[in-house]
């Protein structure tokens, strides 16, 4: 609660006591103990202290691909937060990958129209989008916002997100006319 409240100071101090906690009676690689490595990670993501993430996140990473079956959605999972670090750090390159494992993971292991993979095609889109490659991150867009489209409420805030970026998208382009028109098409 706190750390959505963004009342980072109160947190800090829970999450660490939980880590440690958990460290205590539980067995080397259990998964709570990830877990709480990462909401130390995001914990500090959210605050900016990126080397400190990045620190939680890895030892979490390699806590499931240690502990867990190769195509397991949690290795996707981990997968996915960290290549969004790197991606706010504008570290692209490292991202691309974390994003194309998290998602190859994630269509394996998951039913097709799980959230999740959306999730992830949906950051690797934005990703593309950053870096000017939009023949790359059109059609992630799209598949996105349909996979999103089969498994969410039509007004859930992630198809929300999804649907603006990708309108922003086409009108930072000068595809204003096409950005209206999917529109007015999305909303039929």
């Amino acid at each position: 609660m706190y750390r959505f409240q963004r009342r980072y100071q109160e947190a800090e101090p829970l999450f660490i006591e939980a880590l440690h906690t958990r460290r205590k009676f539980l067995p080397t690689g259990h998964p709570d103990i990830a877990n709480s490595l990462i909401d130390l990670g995001q914990l500090y993501r959210d605050e900016g202290q990126y080397q400190k993430a990045e620190l939680f996140y890895l030892e979490a990473l390699t806590m499931r691909r240690t502990s867990r079956m190769v195509d397991d959605p949690l290795i996707g999972n981990s997968l996915h937060n960290l290549a969004e670090l790197y991606s706010l750090q504008r570290r692209y390159q490292e991202a691309e990958a974390l994003y194309l494992e998290a998602l190859n993971i994630r269509r394996k292991s998951l039913p097709r129209t799980h959230p999740y993979t959306a999730t992830t095609l949906h950051s690797l889109a934005r990703l593309y989008s950053f870096q000017g490659r939009y023949a790359d991150a059109e059609p992630l867009y799209k598949q996105a916002l349909e996979t999103f489209r089969k498994s969410l409420p039509k007004n859930h805030p992630y198809i929300t997100e999804t649907l603006n970026n990708y309108l922003a998208f086409l009108r930072e382009q000068g595809r204003e006319a096409e950005a209206s028109a999917f529109l007015k098409e999305w909303e039929t």
